[in-house]
């Protein structure tokens, strides 16, 4: 008798859990890695942490903000990121708590990779455990994730980078069901408002896809799964989404889009006025490309297998 599925689950979770390790292995001989956004995020989580232990538990203004004056960060910035860094301050100094988020968001990137490729992989993929982990190995160390772990600390960012696999696994399942997508719908929301607004993106233009290409009797099923997990993915993510559109007024939102984060400023191998926004900007070109290259090649050798 086979075990079941979840021991055998087990192994593959170790050694995801272990690789996590060692790509953070440098910060635990070294220390938090001062990348790009580690200030404004450790200082929220010290604030959220403060606040949780004043029995605040739905923060809302960050009073260290504007040199003492404050601001609402909290209603328009996505709470997962900063609760769970708060809650890290209750069980570790905050010089380990970067260190243990940063691996946590590896973790959970690899197990949902895992997840992802056991369920959709198909037999000759999911029959043997070592492969799929394998593959959520280098999808947690993949560059761009630690690029984001270690040169932007976009702590935030790097924790959606865990939420994708799981919305590919239920886009991209025979007969998809409206809660395994709505979960990843709201998780991406609560955590990072762009990585949400690129996952329904994507929902939306693999549900088209699928309609193309799936067989008509499935298409009306398809159809209602597909809205219903959108929706309900949204309005569980209302806690966040409702505030922060009705405070939007108090707010200069036009802020997220100033020079040097406008989309036609971040393009592959840009140029702006700002020599440190390329730099970095080129750093993430090279990756772009390396992992298309690398991408390409995948499925032309996987192709190519098919036709042998």
């Amino acid at each position: 008798m086979s075990p079941p599925a979840w021991k055998r689950q087990l192994a593959p979770a170790a050694v995801i859990a272990v690789a996590a390790f060692l790509a953070v292995l440098p910060l635990v001989l070294h220390g938090c890695s001062c990348g790009h956004d580690f200030d404004f995020h450790l200082v929220n989580w010290l604030e959220v942490h403060a606040q949780f232990q004043r029995g605040a538990l739905h923060p809302q203004w960050a009073f260290t903000a504007a040199w003492g004056a404050g601001e609402p960060r909290f209603v328009f910035y996505p709470p997962l990121s900063w609760v769970i860094g708060g809650l890290l301050g209750f069980l570790m100094p905050y010089t380990a708590a970067p260190i243990v988020y940063t691996w946590l968001c590896l973790f959970l990137a690899g197990v949902a990779c895992l997840r992802m490729v056991s369920a959709i992989g198909g037999d000759a993929v999911s029959s043997h455990r070592w492969i799929p982990a394998a593959i959520a190995v280098a999808y947690l160390a993949n560059p761009y994730l630690l690029f984001t772990a270690y040169e932007r600390t976009a702590y935030a960012e790097l924790l959606a980078a865990a939420w994708m696999p799981l919305l590919l696994t239920a886009l991209l399942r025979e007969r998809p069901r409206w809660l395994e997508i709505a979960i990843p719908v709201t998780l991406l929301w609560l955590t990072n408002a762009p990585a949400a607004v690129l996952g329904c993106y994507g929902l939306l233009m693999l549900g088209m896809l699928r309609l193309v290409l799936w067989p008509r009797a499935l298409r009306r099923e398809t159809i209602a799964q597909f809205t219903l997990g959108t929706l309900f993915g949204l309005l569980f993510a209302a806690l966040y989404i409702v505030p922060a559109v009705v405070d939007r007024k108090w707010v200069q939102a036009a802020m997220a889009i100033v020079e040097g984060v406008r989309p036609e400023d971040n393009f592959l191998f840009g140029h702006t006025t700002d020599p440190l926004h390329d730099a970095v900007l080129w750093q993430a070109s090279r990756i772009a490309v390396v992992l298309f290259a690398v991408s390409l090649t995948l499925v032309l050798l996987l192709r190519r297998d098919k036709t042998a």
